[in-house]
């Protein structure tokens, strides 16, 4: 691939991102959570997707690739929402662990809806072929991003 086309791609996949975004909070799914924006529904899932829904600061941020900080602040208005727990760790009690809490579960059918009527709409027109072929190149990238992600730790 030539340096020109690798810039499309790029380009294509930041502004499908911040569309999406921009789309999905537009939409306002769940105006109860005023605070609940696409970066705190990453933290949401970068929590529920850790082994027991448990994860720790330091793992969130690692996974989002952020600072603890910036995370910390995220966390902070997740906890004031009442969608993560704080808990000292079982393992380590001067850690804390957080937790998604029974709230948050009980809306993320609806963020799940959300999310694919908004790709519904957004992917009218691609056919299935097109689909199955975009969804092969992203798997591709999942793998490779993981395997850089994880040259780099090493």
């Amino acid at each position: 691939m030539d340096s020109e086309s690798l810039e499309k791609g790029w380009r294509y996949l930041m502004d499908v991102h911040s569309g999406l975004c921009r789309i999905i909070e537009s939409r306002d799914p769940l105006p109860q959570y005023q605070q609940l924006n696409f970066s705190r529904i990453r933290v949401l899932r970068a929590i529920y997707e850790q082994p027991d829904n448990c994860a720790m600061l330091k793992e969130v941020a690692k996974e989002l690739g952020l600072t603890a900080g910036a995370i910390s602040q995220m966390v902070d208005l997740l906890v004031k929402e009442g969608l993560v727990v704080r808990a000292r760790s079982e393992t380590d009690r001067r850690a804390v662990t957080l937790r998604v809490s029974i709230q948050a579960e009980s809306i993320r059918q609806c963020l799940f809806t959300a999310f694919n009527e908004t790709m519904t709409e957004v992917l009218s027109g691609v056919s299935e072929e097109d689909y199955a072929g975009f969804l092969r190149v992203m798997e591709v990238m999942r793998e490779r991003i993981a395997e850089i992600s994880k040259s780099m730790r090493n």
